[in-house]
């Protein structure tokens, strides 16, 4: 939300201030069954853990920011989101 955002939150919800990085995204094939979610969002976990990061010029930067689950639709998979930053 903007910085001048100044409408009441949703209970339970609270602001964070995060600083810049990049997100990678990873998305898993779309499933049919809707009682998948759960196989598909651990298929996109394991595959986020063993990306090597690195090799390609990021380093994992979860001290910024959270990791975003996106959740799984059977249309368009699982989806999550992992802060990176530049080497």
């Amino acid at each position: 939300m903007p910085f001048d955002y100044e409408k009441p939150l949703p209970d339970g919800y609270r602001v964070a201030e995060l600083q810049e990085c990049i997100m990678i995204y990873f998305q898993s094939e779309p499933y049919e069954n809707p009682d998948d979610f759960g196989i598909f969002i651990g298929q996109v976990q394991k595959a986020a853990e063993n990306y090597d990061f690195e090799r390609y010029g990021y380093r994992l930067a979860r001290h910024i920011a959270p990791t975003l689950n996106l959740g799984a639709e059977t249309k368009i998979g699982a989806r999550v989101a992992i802060p990176v930053i530049k080497k």
